[in-house]
């Protein structure tokens, strides 16, 4: 039985972003980080683009508990992550990545 790229691209799991005294859930599809997204990324780092985060988390994160006035959930484009706080998204990016690593002495 093979397995079908589309069912493992549309994962998504979850983490938790400790920011300040807020907890922030977090939806991510572990399997958007390829080759090509990671080309991409070094593409807009070597042009000194400043939308190289937006090029590392767009791709992988599905969703987030940041809320807009309205209390509606923000989307997480590239838009949206343009104007969030640096900090918060190395947060974001960090804590996904650990979730995104194997435990130590498996892979």
């Amino acid at each position: 039985m093979g397995m079908k790229l589309s069912t493992i691209r549309a994962k998504i799991d979850t983490t938790t972003v400790i920011w300040g005294d807020e907890t922030v859930d977090v939806g991510y599809h572990p399997a958007a980080v390829t080759p090509a997204m990671l080309e991409d990324v070094q593409a807009a780092a070597k042009a000194e683009d400043m939308n190289v985060v937006g090029a590392m988390l767009e791709p992988v994160l599905a969703w987030w508990d940041v809320l807009d006035d309205d209390d509606q959930r923000m989307p997480t484009d590239a838009a949206t992550i343009r104007v969030m706080p640096m900090a918060f998204l190395t947060a974001v990016m960090e804590r996904v990545q650990e979730a995104m690593s194997p435990p130590e002495g498996e892979g």
